[in-house]
């Protein structure tokens, strides 16, 4: 009984989070490491595709070398890319 009230709880926030990424319409543009095991790229991919941002407005950056800190690995493609989108706008 336990397990399934988790699970059920689980779907239920899942859901909640779906319905608040749908309402987002700001610019966006998410940085990721191909080898994040934080946060995966499937996951960051399929969070990315739910938004509510036109797609002109958003960008799904995969920084090839990297883990989860991008900044870090590979600082210059990521300040590139940082850079780029944010003179977009």
């Amino acid at each position: 009984m336990g397990e399934r009230l988790v699970k059920e709880f689980s779907m239920v926030y899942y859901d909640q989070r779906i319905c608040f990424l749908k309402k987002l319409t700001c610019q966006y543009s998410h940085f990721g490491g191909k080898y994040d095991d934080i946060i995966p790229p499937q996951l960051g991919k399929a969070a990315f595709e739910v938004l509510g941002t036109p797609s002109d407005d958003k960008t799904f950056i995969l920084i090839e070398e990297s883990g989860h800190q991008p900044f870090i690995n590979e600082a210059e493609k990521f300040e590139a890319a940082l850079i780029d989108f944010v003179s977009k706008y």
